[in-house]
C-alpha cells in the first residue's frame, strides 16, 4: 500500500513538473526580415526552437496560460498550444515601443481589455465577465476595480467600483472615487467628501472637506479648516473643532486650538477626545 501511495506522488509530481516546464519553456522570440525590413514574433523553447509561429507584429510572456498577441494596433490571447483562443480584437491602449505592454495580462483569471474606446473585463475564454461598457475601468485591488461611466450630463464622469462578478458593489454615481484601502474607499460628491466601505454602504455622512487614511484606527477629517477624527465605525470620536492635528501616534494626537490671531493652544489628545494640557 505504501509503496502504491508513492508511484502516485511520484506521478503526480512529473505530471506538475511537465506542466511548470511546459510553461516556463515558452519564450517570446522576435526575427527580423532585413529584405522586409520588420520583425515578426513567436515564441520558441530555451533552445531557441520555433514552437509558436513567428507571424505576430509583437508579443507578451505568459501569464495564467495566455499570452499577449498582437497585430496592427489589435490584439488577442493565445494558449501555450499556440491556439487564438481569444480574437486579435482588442485595441492597443499602449504601442510596445513605448517601453509599456500593449495590454493587461491575465491575473486571477481576469484581464482588462478596451473595444470601440470602451472597458471591461474577459475570462481566458473570452468572455465578458464585467461588460465593455465603461470609459474608464482600473485593475483590482482588495476585490473591487474602479470604474467610470461618461454621460451627456456628466461629461467630466461618474466612479464607482465593480466586483469580479461584475456588480456594481459602489454604484457609479460620485464625481470621484479613491482606492480601496483598509477596506473603504474615500468619495467625492458636490466638492464634499464621505467614506464607503467594500459593500458599498455610507459610513459617513457626505459633508467633509477632506479625509485621511486610517492610521491607528482613526482617519483625520476636516470641515472648512476645522479637524478631528472618526473611527472606522465613522464616529466622530473627537470632535471637529481643531485648527491643526496630526495622526495618532502611539495613542496619541498633536492638536491645536486657536484663542487669539497669533496665538493657539497645543497639546495631545487621546482616541476618546480627552486634552492633556493646562494653561496658567
Amino acid at each position: 500500500m505504501k509503496k502504491l501511495f508513492f508511484l502516485i506522488l511520484i506521478v503526480v509530481c512529473l505530471l506538475n513538473t511537465c506542466y511548470v516546464i511546459s510553461q516556463s519553456e515558452l519564450f517570446p522570440f522576435r526575427q527580423y526580415d532585413a529584405a522586409k525590413k520588420q520583425s515578426k514574433w513567436g515564441f520558441c523553447d530555451k533552445d531557441k526552437k520555433i514552437i509558436i509561429p513567428l507571424k505576430y507584429d509583437f508579443v507578451q510572456p505568459f501569464s495564467e496560460g495566455r499570452a499577449i498577441v498582437s497585430t496592427g494596433d489589435k490584439y488577442g490571447f493565445i494558449d501555450e498550444k499556440g491556439n487564438e483562443v481569444i480574437p486579435v480584437k482588442y485595441e492597443a491602449d499602449l504601442p510596445h515601443y513605448s517601453d509599456k505592454n500593449i495590454g493587461d495580462d491575465f491575473k486571477d483569471g481576469l484581464a482588462r481589455v478596451k473595444l470601440y474606446g470602451k472597458w471591461g473585463f474577459i475570462d481566458k475564454d473570452g468572455k465578458e465577465i464585467i461588460p465593455i461598457k465603461y470609459d474608464t475601468a482600473e485593475s483590482f485591488k482588495e476585490g473591487l476595480a474602479k470604474v467610470k461611466i461618461i454621460d451627456e450630463i456628466h461629461v467630466w464622469g461618474l466612479w464607482g467600483f465593480v466586483n469580479r462578478n461584475g456588480k456594481e458593489i459602489i454604484p457609479t454615481i460620485y464625481d470621484y472615487v479613491q482606492d480601496i484601502k483598509d477596506g473603504f474607499s474615500i468619495v467625492n460628491m458636490n466638492i464634499n467628501y464621505g467614506l464607503v466601505d467594500k459593500e458599498g454602504k455610507a459610513v459617513t455622512e457626505m459633508k467633509y472637506y477632506g479625509i485621511g487614511d486610517f492610521v491607528e484606527g482613526y482617519a483625520k477629517v476636516s470641515i472648512w479648516k476645522d479637524a478631528g477624527f472618526i473611527n472606522k465605525e465613522g464616529k466622530e470620536v473627537v470632535p471637529v473643532k481643531y485648527e491643526c492635528a496630526t495622526n495618532f501616534h502611539n495613542g496619541f494626537a498633536r492638536v491645536c486650538i486657536r484663542i487669539g490671531e497669533f496665538q493657539w493652544n497645543e497639546g495631545y489628545i487621546d482616541t476618546n477626545g480627552t486634552e492633556y494640557w493646562e494653561d496658567k
